[in-house]
């Protein structure tokens, strides 16, 4: 049984960016489902967003936070144009972690350490791009030259 499941790490180990694909998914998966928690109740949003100090901006800010999460949630799950996608939530996840979580600090439900993770996971998207079980990598070793 011991033998087995070492067989089993050492496939897993030969194979690294297997990792950062299955959290690439599950990344996509969360943010896509956020971004329809937002549109199906905009009141979560409202709350939110209460602290928000630019009034006439709160329409344009609602609509592109639902609108990245949903569209950038997808094309991450999908591993399709990642990088541009994971940069164009960063600027949400940003407003949640310094406009929003941050003055009511680590006690409450709102998330702080979970906001920051999933920043720090969209920059590090931003910057490496999507693993070998995605729509990029597929179109990158598939790509025809065209003559």
């Amino acid at each position: 049984m011991d033998m087995m499941l070492l067989k089993k790490l050492n496939v897993l180990s030969k194979n690294k960016s297997l990792g950062f694909d299955l959290v690439r998914l599950y990344l996509g998966m969360g943010l896509f489902f956020r971004g329809l928690i937002f549109l199906v109740q905009p009141e979560l949003i409202n709350s939110y967003m209460s602290t928000f100090p630019y009034e006439s901006l709160f329409f344009v800010v609602i609509h592109y936070v639902a609108f990245a999460h949903l569209a950038g949630g997808l094309l991450l799950l999908f591993g399709l144009l990642t990088r541009i996608s994971a940069l164009v939530q960063i600027p949400a996840l940003f407003g949640a972690v310094f406009l929003v979580n941050l003055e009511k600090g680590l006690m409450t439900n709102d998330s702080l350490e979970l906001s920051i993770m999933v920043l720090f996971l969209l920059i590090l998207f931003a910057f490496f791009g999507s693993g070998k079980l995605s729509v990029d990598a597929y179109l990158e070793s598939h790509s025809f030259e065209e003559d």
